[in-house]
């Protein structure tokens, strides 16, 4: 019921928030059929890092909600490492229970 990607990579001095508005710009783009509506945003702790997230529902071209998604990114400081997961589904429930449960057992590396 849910898609779930997760990419990483050098932090490279950039902040989650850039990370964030980053990954919604890219997705956003490879779906120029679907409108991307924001929701939600806020902040996140994965494994006792700061991060940010953004919530967004996808409307068809008559305006019909298709689904949505929500979008994580931290950044695991002793290796320098960002991370954006994006969890994307038709059912907002469903979503948000991966979502969390991916966030949750999630562990930077020592």
């Amino acid at each position: 019921g849910a898609n779930v990607a997760l990419i990483w990579g050098p932090q490279e001095g950039r902040s989650s928030i850039t990370f964030l508005a980053d990954t919604y710009n890219i997705l956003r783009s490879s779906q120029p059929d679907l409108t991307f509506d924001p929701i939600s945003d806020g902040d996140i702790v994965v494994d006792r890092e700061q991060g940010v997230f953004g919530g967004f529902k996808t409307l068809d071209s008559g305006g019909g909600i298709v689904g949505g998604g929500l979008i994580g990114t931290w950044v695991c400081t002793l290796s320098e490492t960002a991370f954006r997961m994006t969890v994307t589904g038709e059912d907002a429930a469903v979503v948000q229970l991966r979502f969390d449960r991916l966030l949750d057992n999630f562990a930077c590396s020592s």
